[in-house]
């Protein structure tokens, strides 16, 4: 990143912005003592100074930036301000791309999910892609891993979790899976309108590309659906997941 001088000189709009570096700057233009000059004279000094105003001013003008702020709390802040209970939803992942599983952890975090169960070939918190973007939040979770989807359905439902699954776009739904919708209870996340209420516990199944598939839905007692039209690119899973976890939990108003 270059840097205009003038940023420096008092009345530019970025005068304000670095602050902090200009006692750097200061002593490297005009050593106070013999020492800050053979500092100052150290081979690769001024482009380090620059560097250093450079990192302060884009570092300012981000904090400016609301859209570009970091909303996640600090390590001390969550133990001050500690997330609420575990909600009563266990979410289950098949799906192979790790930097979307790392994204979904980093929902279920958030979102206090009680349990993660990583399903088939899904890529563990072990794979680098996925700790890129979970961001550690995995230290945080209860991680479980199964053979497959049925099987975690299988065990939930013996603890007490209504089986529902992610059906995917509404407009994408073939023919089998209508059918199939008939037997099952669909939250349409467009238009529910309290028609359907999501039941306490709930684990939701979540294939890749939101694909149920019909064996998926034959275990599932429902199904949420996007509210996206069949000609519109599928959102990507860690994006889809993460606003069926949110609706889940906002019809529950937690």
């Amino acid at each position: 990143m270059s840097v205009d001088p003038a940023v420096l000189t008092p009345g530019h709009h970025l005068y304000d912005l670095v602050e902090d570096a200009r006692p750097a700057v200061d002593t490297f233009l005009n050593p106070p003592n013999v020492d800050a000059l053979a500092v100052a004279r150290v081979p690769g000094r001024a482009r380090c100074v620059a560097a250093s105003l450079a990192a302060v001013l884009q570092q300012a003008r981000a904090q400016a930036c609301d859209e570009l702020c970091n909303v996640d709390r600090t390590s001390a802040e969550l133990l001050e301000h500690p997330l609420g209970p575990q909600v009563p939803l266990v979410v289950a992942l098949d799906i192979r791309e790790p930097q979307e599983v790392g994204c979904l952890l980093r929902t279920c975090e958030a979102m206090r999910v009680r349990s993660v169960f990583l399903c088939g070939g899904t890529p563990a918190p072990c794979d680098p892609q996925v700790l890129k973007t979970s961001v550690n939040s995995q230290a945080h979770l209860s991680i479980e891993q199964r053979r497959c989807l049925g099987e975690a359905a299988d065990e939930l439902r013996n603890k007490g979790y209504s089986i529902w699954c992610l059906a995917g776009l509404s407009g994408r739904t073939n023919c089998e899976n209508r059918k199939r919708a008939t037997d099952t209870l669909v939250y349409k996340m467009d238009d529910n309108h309290g028609d359907v209420v999501l039941p306490q516990p709930l684990a939701l199944l979540f294939a890749g590309c939101h694909n149920p598939g019909d064996e998926l839905l034959d275990i599932c007692e429902g199904q949420l659906r996007f509210p996206t039209c069949a000609e519109a690119t599928p959102l990507t899973d860690s994006i889809a997941g993460s606003i069926a976890i949110h609706e889940i939990l906002r019809q529950w108003s937690l």
